[in-house]
């Protein structure tokens, strides 16, 4: 009972000084928010080679927040589900993505993770035939909280669909590189 109590009281004392006049103001909040996820790096090359860098990357280092013992307590780090852990802080299991592709039991069909038959991709120079979406992610991503609650505008940039869609959650405008590697393509959903 003695500690609740002097918590409590610490955590009044210390509500009063923050309000007191001269307290240090709140922090502005960001204008720019930019997370970089580098599948298949070993964590290692940040210390090796950030000597190297400049500019935006060194400055990211320097004054971002860089997590250095994060891990995934869970045998599948494939690319989907891993994005999919990194964009809603959950694990596969509430998430819903468990790897890049599975047997999907309805359509007895293989499926992959950010496959949407109600989508339709867009090529930036020309057509396309899948449709691909966040549909297979059940919760959201911080960039759509980000997005509903605060008004971002949410874009992704990657080499593959599931990168790109996971990190942009259900409505950021994701754009990924085609899979024949000759253009850029995105997705109505």
């Amino acid at each position: 009972m003695r500690r609740v109590l002097i918590y409590v009281l610490t955590t009044f004392a210390l509500a009063c000084l923050a309000s007191a006049p001269g307290a240090q103001p709140a922090p502005a909040k960001p204008k720019l928010i930019v997370l970089i996820v580098v599948d298949q790096m070993r964590g290692d090359y940040v210390d090796r080679f950030q000597h190297e860098w400049t500019g935006g990357l060194s400055r990211l280092v320097r004054d971002g927040a860089w997590f250095r013992r994060a891990a995934y307590p869970y045998l599948t780090t494939v690319t989907c589900a891993g994005h999919a852990t990194v964009a809603t802080g959950t694990f596969p299991k509430t998430h819903g993505i468990m790897q890049n592709a599975w047997w999907d039991r309805d359509r007895q069909a293989m499926t992959t993770c950010t496959s949407d038959p109600t989508a339709q991709n867009i090529g930036y120079a020309g057509p396309v035939t899948r449709g691909d979406s966040a549909r297979n992610l059940l919760v959201p991503t911080f960039a759509d909280v980000m997005r509903t609650e605060h008004g971002a505008q949410i874009v992704t940039l990657a080499l593959k669909a599931r990168s790109a869609i996971m990190l942009a959650g259900h409505g950021g405008e994701a754009t990924w590189l085609t899979d024949r590697l000759d253009g850029w393509e995105t997705s109505s959903m």
